[in-house]
């Protein structure tokens, strides 16, 4: 396990311009190298700051200079945070694609991204049973996706009903495989917002 995650709650992080909002439930994470260890972790990330504009298709709005700045911003605390991750998924609307590479430039190391078209409209319901029917082989899930839907998804799995501004990251933990994750079943690891 890296020395990092053997920080105990609370512990400052490295100067990579986040606030890691440690007034979470934040757990221990117990080694995912460990064969005897079935949790899950899934990540939920609201895109970055898009620009707004009605000369684009909303699908098709970039990211600001903040959002592509603060998307790395992210990625450096995940790389920190988070020690392994199987897989990445993708709203395929621009802004969270962008998120995305922008946060893949920061982690050592990293899957392909998954772009799916069905988390660009999913609603919370919609996105639990999309996360439902993820591999068992997948320990670690990035979903990078829209609000208000990762808000509440979020808030629905650990009852801590926070805001995501744009770009903020939600870690929560569960016990169970992914098809067994339900409202109330996960614990929110920690939480931050570049």
């Amino acid at each position: 396990m890296r020395e990092a995650e053997q920080a105990p709650p609370g512990a400052r992080l490295p100067q990579i311009g986040c606030r890691s909002r440690h007034d979470a439930k934040v757990t221990n994470w117990p080694d995912p190298t460990d064969p005897g260890n079935d949790a899950r972790r899934l990540v939920l990330v609201r895109h970055a700051k898009a620009v707004s504009s009605s000369d684009v298709s909303d699908r098709s709005r970039p990211l600001t200079d903040r959002g592509r700045a603060d998307a790395g911003t992210g990625g450096g605390w995940l790389d920190w945070r988070v020690q392994l991750i199987d897989a990445i998924w993708s709203s395929s609307a621009l802004r969270a694609q962008q998120t995305t590479e922008e946060i893949r430039a920061r982690l050592t190391s990293a899957p392909e991204p998954r772009l799916r078209d069905d988390l660009y409209d999913a609603g919370p319901d919609d996105l639990l049973d999309i996360i439902r029917s993820a591999p068992d082989d997948i320990r670690t899930l990035v979903v990078v996706g829209h609000n208000p839907t990762i808000e509440v998804l979020s808030a629905r799995l650990t009852g801590d009903d926070r805001g995501f501004r744009a770009a903020a990251m939600a870690i929560i933990e569960f016990d169970n495989d992914w098809v067994g994750l339900s409202p109330g079943g996960g614990r929110l690891v920690d939480f931050v917002e570049p």
